[in-house]
Formats: structure tokens, sequence, C-alpha cells
């Protein structure tokens, strides 16, 4: 007899969860609330503030190819302001990051998808 190797995925009552199968389905409010964790409650302030400075360092290393409104110049010189923060693993508090992202615009994908 196989045993699994995983528990299965309970909701809050203790039920199965039961994934869309359908992108229509994954559409559903309920659905996009669960993958986008907008309202994340298990997370602390100070982890969001990680989060948020950690994706800014790396936005910034690594801007998305998708974005052709911003100029070469302006992610090239993102990138040469965050290399050292991303090779040394120093994300917290990227205040010259946040400063120079009010000059150069960069697209976020995640914004502008859904």
């Amino acid at each position: 007899m196989a045993t699994r190797a995983t528990p299965e995925l309970r909701d809050c009552d203790g039920e199965p969860v039961r994934f869309p199968t359908t992108a229509d389905e994954w559409a559903q409010p309920k659905w996009l609330s669960y993958w986008c964790h907008a309202d994340a409650p298990w997370l602390t302030p100070r982890l969001r503030k990680r989060i948020r400075d950690f994706t800014t360092v790396l936005g910034c290393r690594y801007p998305t190819v998708t974005d052709v409104r911003s100029s070469a110049l302006g992610k090239s010189a993102l990138r040469a302001l965050s290399s050292w923060r991303y090779r040394y693993r120093r994300y917290d508090r990227p205040w010259e990051l946040d400063l120079s992202k009010r000059f150069i615009r960069l697209w976020d994908p995640r914004a502008s998808s859904l």
C-alpha cells in the first residue's frame, strides 16, 4: 500500500481544498485573492516590509523585458544601482532605488495585468 508524501491541503473548516480547473474559475474573486495574497493576514508588517524591499531590489536588478516604455538607459542605471545589493543580499531599506524609481518609471506587470 502506497502512502502519500504530502498531506492533503485543507481549508479553515477542515475540508479538502478543490482548486479550479479552468481559467474562468481562477478569475473568480475568491481565487484571485487566494493566489495574489492581497490580504494575507498571516504576514506581519515587518515581513511585508522585507518582501517589499526585496521586490524593489529584484525588480530594479532584473527589470521586466516586456517594459518597452522605459528607456534602456534608465533600466541600465537601475540595474547598476541595485547590482551590489543583489550580489551581497542587502535588501533592507533600498532608499536609493526608491528615490531613483521616482525619476525612472518602470512598468509593473503586477499592477496592470488582471
